[in-house]
């Protein structure tokens, strides 16, 4: 039964599963891996992923499906089921920029630990730009649902053969997926998988900063950094990454980060 009670569906971080199909004292029924969005709900879907929630044995790789007029399915690189910024590090954000330097300089010292430590996790937690990726997705959904304008397809990121990881680049960092500065344009190696510690640590991937060493190699000086960051920033902007008012944020974060200073 299709009712059309909501205009739209917005999937956070979703697995290949489903939602059990019974509850007690009913039969357990189990929805089958790689349950798909059904094609016949009249209504936008978009699905939006972490590096976390794609790859592994129950994860959403299983469920991948085509985009249509009515689906729309996001994948991000280098971002965490849940990071830093909604672990705390966004806590204090006011939209004004000053949190985003803040943000962005966590890179170099990433926290293991959350909530005042409440949860400690075996090594940085992901400090990546999975906040900005999700804004784009939001205002595109919005969009979507209000104006009828379709969002671009985005590309998927790329498992490794197994399928419980992914092809990486020389650096570690995830191949495919949606681009940001922060990938493309790096200071540390953001992951979504690998964490280990307490519970839930599993969740919040990692950060590893790069050496000065490697820094220099890439990128030669503070300002050969800003310069090929911003750069990056624009054409996040043009392929529908990021939004344009975070990336003046994120531009002016990178030329008051400590790289190569």
């Amino acid at each position: 039964m299709n009712d059309q009670v909501f205009d739209g569906y917005f999937i956070h971080s979703r697995s290949g599963s489903a939602a059990p199909l019974s509850s007690d004292p009913l039969p357990a029924v189990a929805p089958p891996l790689g349950t798909q969005i059904r094609a016949d709900l009249g209504r936008p879907v978009l699905v939006f992923s972490a590096e976390t929630d794609v790859a592994g044995a129950r994860g959403y790789s299983k469920a991948r499906q085509p985009d249509t007029d009515t689906f729309r399915a996001w994948e991000a690189a280098g971002t965490a089921h849940a990071d830093y910024y909604n672990l705390g590090g966004g806590g204090f954000d006011t939209g004004d920029g000053r949190n985003d330097m803040v943000y962005y300089a966590s890179q170099l010292n990433p926290p293991n630990g959350v909530y005042n430590n409440l949860i400690t996790c075996a090594a940085g937690i992901n400090t990546g730009p999975h906040t900005y990726v999700l804004r784009t997705a939001l205002r595109n959904f919005n969009a979507w649902v209000v104006d009828g304008v379709v969002p671009s397809s985005q590309p998927q990121l790329k498992l490794d053969a197994t399928g419980n990881g992914y092809e990486v680049d020389d650096l570690g960092i995830a191949k495919g997926g949606i681009r940001t500065p922060h990938v493309d344009v790096p200071i540390a190696v953001l992951t979504g998988l690998g964490q280990k510690g307490q519970a839930l640590c599993s969740l919040f991937g990692g950060t590893v900063p790069l050496t000065n060493d490697v820094l220099t190699a890439r990128y030669g000086t503070h300002d050969g950094f800003v310069t090929k960051f911003a750069d990056s920033a624009k054409a996040a902007v043009a392929a529908n990454a990021i939004l344009a008012d975070d990336m003046e944020h994120l531009i002016e974060a990178a030329r008051a980060s400590k790289v190569l200073r």
